[in-house]
């Protein structure tokens, strides 16, 4: 259901979504692998990605949310556990973010 529900965003919003599997060799599901308006990637330096990007939308961890305002890109955070929902609290407050998603 999340998958599908990326997919319409992105076409609601009329953009294309890089889904980045990185080092835990995520799977990417069926309706986001077939989708145009998806590449599917793997590992790759966010030094380089994040400032070629609209938008980073991305767990929250430390180092990600430090790259994400490196490259001065605004942020969606979808904090998981952990520091999580320190880090995406701090974008936010810093007016970078408009505020965290909810995983569910």
């Amino acid at each position: 259901m999340l998958d599908g529900m990326a997919l319409q965003a992105l076409r609601t919003a009329g953009v294309r979504g890089i889904v980045q599997a990185g080092w835990s060799d995520l799977g990417i599901p069926d309706v986001l692998a077939e989708a145009s308006e998806v590449l599917s990637i793997g590992e790759v330096p966010y030094e380089w990605l994040f400032p070629r990007l609209a938008a980073v939308v991305h767990h929250a961890g430390a180092g990600t949310t430090a790259a994400g305002l490196h490259a001065g890109v605004p942020d969606i955070p979808v904090p998981v556990r952990v520091d999580q929902p320190f880090w995406a609290g701090r974008t936010v407050a810093l007016g970078v973010s408009p505020g965290a998603v909810p995983l569910r």
